[in-house]
């Protein structure tokens, strides 16, 4: 038997010996598009969560000014019990003082068309408007004189669950003005 002598391939640098070699590209490549899809997956779920606590805040100052507006009269005790449901309407999210601020106010016009609170209850960290205060910016054509609307405010201040691409609280804050629907303005019998 004839043995022949074994050539040698010429060594090549050894960079270009994994070139043709295609073995690990998937894995390579799936852990260049790891991070960036993971920080879009996270960063999506936290804005979506806080869209949802906004349009939860909207609903509720909407919802407390309608409450307050159905009766022609009002007290304490029941602008209370009105305020005291935002947390149950914020469900699930945190709604402890300080994170929820809720004021629900009575303004009224005067004859010069001159708006001002009539009386104000407010709590978890708001406080109330004095009686005689003037509104910055109230509605233009939805009060005419001698008239009342109710002023419902909220501010709400949302803490990223995961706090992975958005790490700051985001503050809503929202108002809104009912008409009253029984007398020309809502009385408050016992408020100061």
């Amino acid at each position: 038997m004839i043995r022949r002598p074994v050539r040698e391939r010429p060594a090549r640098f050894w960079p270009a010996r994994f070139w043709p070699d295609r073995r690990g590209v998937a894995a390579v490549e799936f852990a260049l598009i790891a991070p960036l899809m993971i920080a879009l997956y996270f960063g999506l779920a936290e804005l979506t969560m806080g869209l949802m606590a906004e349009q939860r805040s909207n609903h509720l100052v909407s919802m407390m000014a309608d409450l307050v507006a159905q009766d022609a009269q009002t007290d304490e005790a029941a602008l209370d019990e009105v305020m005291s449901t935002g947390t149950a309407i914020m469900e699930p999210f945190p709604a402890t003082a300080g994170l929820l601020k809720i004021r629900i106010s009575g303004v009224v016009a005067d004859d010069k068309g001159n708006v001002t609170v009539a009386w104000s209850r407010a709590t978890g960290g708001f406080s109330a408007r004095p009686p005689g205060s003037s509104i910055d910016d109230p509605p233009e054509n939805l009060l005419a004189e001698n008239e009342g609307l109710v002023l419902a405010e909220v501010e709400y201040k949302h803490k990223p669950v995961i706090g992975y691409v958005i790490d700051q609280t985001m503050t809503f804050k929202d108002r809104w003005f009912a008409r009253p629907r029984q007398a020309v303005q809502v009385v408050c019998s016992d408020c100061d």
